[in-house]
């Protein structure tokens, strides 16, 4: 599997040609996996990489302004020293804004298929609750019928607190609970009910079908995740 670090433009070697046959194999691995209808953690890593290469954009002014300075002149009347700075000659600097430029317009263009593939995947799924739902209850099940079985999960929500309000965020905790035969005319409504009755406690539950196949940790499950995530308050 080809991986790319977070600071990988930042590693040796610092070599255009080196540094693109790695960003081009990143790039290919991941739309493989998106044809394959794989998209998580893969459209995550990727706007992560997008992410840090704008803000790299927007600091690299003051990135160059930052490296080491020669004093140019002492203002004694000011009480300032004026300082100017060494000139790169080691074509470091251009050589990384080279890179980040053509990782930029790759891995944009690899996110962008993934985003259309998903979009289309998502018109092959269905997630539908089974009864009522209650927006304010926080844990439930996942039902994924897969032709005549049905694979069973437990998921409980909970709120991921970061000192600045901006940054906290929602997670679902899941865990496989079985795989159960059902015929084509299940009673979902008396499933979940007995799943309750077992647990005791009231909850949720939502039912995800597909007539393709997909794979269930890097699509259903994550899609499931966050549908689940927009019905909490």
């Amino acid at each position: 599997m080809v991986t790319l670090s977070d600071s990988w433009y930042a590693e040796p070697l610092f070599d255009y040609e080196y540094k693109s046959y790695q960003l081009l194999a990143y790039s290919q691995n991941i739309i493989k996996n998106f044809t394959d209808r794989k998209f998580y953690p893969y459209l995550n890593e990727l706007n992560r990489h997008l992410a840090r290469i704008q803000s790299f954009n927007i600091r690299k002014f003051e990135i160059e302004e930052s490296l080491r300075r020669e004093i140019k002149e002492i203002d004694h009347l000011r009480a300032n020293i004026i300082r100017e700075p060494i000139k790169d000659n080691s074509g470091l600097m251009s050589e990384i804004i080279e890179i980040l430029r053509f990782a930029e317009r790759e891995l944009s263009a690899a996110y962008e298929t993934g985003r259309q593939e998903l979009a289309s995947t998502q018109q092959e799924i269905q997630i539908r609750p089974i009864g009522i739902v209650m927006s304010h209850y926080r844990n439930g099940y996942l039902l994924f019928k897969r032709s005549l079985n049905t694979r069973i999960y437990s998921y409980n929500v909970r709120y991921i607190h970061r000192p600045a309000a901006d940054e906290s965020y929602k997670d679902v905790v899941t865990t496989f609970l079985e795989e159960v035969q059902t015929g084509t005319f299940t009673n979902y409504g008396e499933l979940k009910w007995n799943l309750i009755r077992k647990s005791s406690s009231a909850c949720n539950a939502y039912l995800v079908e597909t007539n393709i196949e997909l794979p269930q940790f890097e699509t259903l499950l994550p899609l499931a995740k966050q549908h689940v995530i927009a019905q909490v308050i």
